[in-house]
């Protein structure tokens, strides 16, 4: 009886330590997948229109359990995806002529079949794109679940990097969890006018706050204008995750945003680098007495049914997606942010998409 209950507990710890390893081989830096399929390798307009959408993997609902069944067979489980989110992004792509898109919760998943920004770059006028997926592990990041962020574009892009905002966090459960399925994270990369580099970020930071001590989101707040201000001039966009300080007052304001410090931080490092960060003025980013009255982005969640359906939307008044610039007096090209709005006309995702116009000048010598 001694003998077999050795084995048994032999058994357990032998399957225990293979599983582990196995699980570990797994473990990877995401890998950069940049697409430059046209010839043209920089813009020449001086005006770029720009797009940045959290397209929730083309879905309205959250993850669904089916979500996490590779088998094809199992997979019929999960509720069919609607076409029309997609179908309605590109049909605004080429409606609003866009130069660059930037998309977060984007989905490139070989079981899922779906690869959303080869999609996009091939049915508008923006064919180059560059992925970086969200998840570090090579087998889980094939699931059905997986995404990441992309930006897509006329010209080509260069130097794609996926950067990681581990460097300023403490201790939380996101210690752990980022080192199997990676964390919200910076796609980089770059594009060209005239032969002189414009540097772009695409952001998806924490919706929630893991991290036993001290705030996630300031932490990534913290890295992400760490990156910024040592790359100018650059076009910032995404999922920011956090509203203004400016609309921390009012009543609409949800307790999680509540006595967040994320955009005092961002202020302070760009002042201290001699950053300028241009935004929509009513969005007041960094003035808590500031008359906030910007729409809101994230409108929540959305029927599969209806989406690519026009919609008729309240305005949430929740703004967590931006287009922002910034820049260096010093700078040989200067960026001014002309206008931004946000696109209520129909059902994209859970967040609707924000739209603007970049001017560039070249600074005179």
């Amino acid at each position: 009886m001694k003998n077999i209950k050795k084995k048994v507990v032999q058994g357990i710890l032998c399957t225990t330590a293979v599983t582990l390893l196995s699980f570990l081989i797994g473990i990877r830096t995401p890998k950069i997948e940049e697409n430059n399929a046209t010839e043209q390798k920089q813009f020449e307009q001086s005006t770029l229109n720009i797009l940045t959408a959290n397209v929730a993997r083309g879905q309205g609902h959250e993850v669904y359990v089916s979500n996490f069944l590779a088998s094809p067979f199992l997979k019929q489980l999960e509720p069919k995806k609607n076409e029309g989110s997609l179908h309605a992004l590109e049909e605004l792509i080429i409606q609003e002529n866009i130069d660059l898109a930037f998309f977060q919760e984007i989905e490139n998943s070989f079981i899922a079949g779906e690869h959303q920004p080869r999609r996009l770059a091939q049915n508008t006028q923006l064919p180059n794109y560059v992925f970086a997926p969200n998840f570090a592990h090579q087998y889980l990041a094939q699931f059905p679940f997986t995404d990441g962020n992309a930006v897509i574009g006329r010209s080509q892009f260069y130097d794609s990097q996926r950067l990681s905002l581990e460097s300023e966090k403490k201790l939380g459960l996101s210690t752990v969890t980022n080192l199997v399925v990676g964390s919200k994270g910076i796609l980089y990369t770059k594009i060209f006018y005239k032969n002189q580099p414009i540097h772009l970020f695409c952001i998806h930071l924490s919706s929630s706050d893991t991290m036993l001590f001290g705030n996630e989101r300031e932490s990534e707040f913290k890295a992400v204008f760490k990156y910024v201000a040592a790359h100018t001039p650059a076009i910032i966009a995404g999922d920011f995750n956090t509203i203004p300080l400016s609309a921390q007052r009012y009543p609409f304001s949800k307790s999680k945003y509540l006595g967040e410090k994320s955009w005092a931080i961002a202020q302070k490092i760009l002042d201290d680098e001699g950053v300028t960060l241009q935004y929509d003025s009513r969005l007041e980013l960094f003035n808590p007495e500031g008359e906030f009255s910007y729409q809101g982005t994230f409108v929540g969640s959305v029927s599969p049914d209806k989406l690519g359906h026009k919609a008729d939307l309240p305005d949430s008044k929740e703004t967590i997606d931006y287009i922002l610039i910034a820049g260096r007096e010093s700078d040989s090209l200067q960026l001014k942010l002309e206008e931004t709005h946000v696109d209520l006309t129909h059902y994209y995702s859970d967040h609707a998409p924000v739209l603007g116009k970049v001017k560039i000048v070249e600074k005179k010598r």
